[in-house]
């Protein structure tokens, strides 16, 4: 059970969540009501815990956001982690990950590996992007990529 004090509503036009210079906005041009879910440090307190940053979700959409500096691999174990705490409560019938980095290797095999584990796992994509953006979340949830219009 997510504690209520974790969870934060709004219906602005623009969520974002921001930790070390990096942030992640969803554009909200409906102006409905989403969950911004403060994960790591408050539904997960424990330093030993993998576990995402932050989860933005609107109805059964979720959106599952791991801030990182270079290590993507490990933020991509963070992402499933806290996917498979969702999975467990039952709390989306579509999700995705996103992880915003300083920089990781496009052609790792390793992430790649990591992406189509997640798309297995819970039948929606793993992205991994290098800047701030603001993101659509429909494009979010799907394999097209974040940036598609």
């Amino acid at each position: 059970m997510i504690s209520a004090e974790c969870v934060t509503e709004t219906s602005v036009s623009k969520i974002t969540v921001c930790e070390n210079r990096k942030s992640a906005t969803i554009n909200n041009h409906e102006r409905v009501v989403h969950r911004r879910v403060q994960v790591d440090g408050c539904v997960i307190n424990d330093r030993e815990t993998l576990c995402a940053d932050w989860v933005i979700e609107r109805d059964a959409l979720s959106v599952v956001i791991e801030l990182k500096g270079r290590d993507v691999e490990h933020a991509a174990k963070q992402v499933i982690a806290t996917s498979e705490l969702w999975k467990s409560e039952r709390r989306y019938e579509k999700i995705c990950g996103l992880i915003v980095a300083r920089q990781y290797p496009r052609s790792s095999s390793s992430i790649q590996l990591k992406q189509q584990q997640y798309s297995r796992r819970f039948s929606g994509p793993l992205h991994i992007v290098t800047g701030n953006y603001a993101f659509d979340i429909e494009n979010l949830l799907s394999f097209r990529g974040p940036h598609r219009r």
